[in-house]
């Protein structure tokens, strides 16, 4: 039992968070491994954070942009990604816009 006039935290009960990108599968459509004239870019879902990891192992975070659908910005680096999709609606391909400001295109392997 607390001592009276001690200072103890006040539970509260848990809060959601505002930001749920794994919650409603919004990442879902674009894990998996795309093949670039940079070499393999794997992205995938790690916790509530979108990644990609390039050839070497670097790790980059992207977001998504808040108005064009299949657009991402890394979060570390001048980079920007959209994802291009098929008829259907399926992921197919990529196009990267590397710092230098030259486009790479790349095909979804796996």
């Amino acid at each position: 039992m607390p001592v009276p006039g001690s200072s103890f935290p006040i539970i509260e009960s848990k809060v959601e968070s505002t930001t749920k990108p794994i919650a409603d599968g919004k990442f879902s459509d674009y894990v998996g491994q795309f093949e670039t004239p940079m070499g393999l870019l794997t992205f995938q879902q790690e916790g509530e954070k979108f990644v990609g990891v390039s050839p070497d192992g670097e790790r980059i975070e992207l977001a998504p942009d808040a108005v064009a659908k299949d657009k991402f910005a890394a979060q570390t680096a001048n980079v920007q990604l959209t994802f291009e999709r098929d008829a259907s609606g399926k992921i197919v391909g990529l196009a990267l816009i590397i710092p230098s400001g030259k486009e790479l295109k790349g095909k979804k392997i796996k």
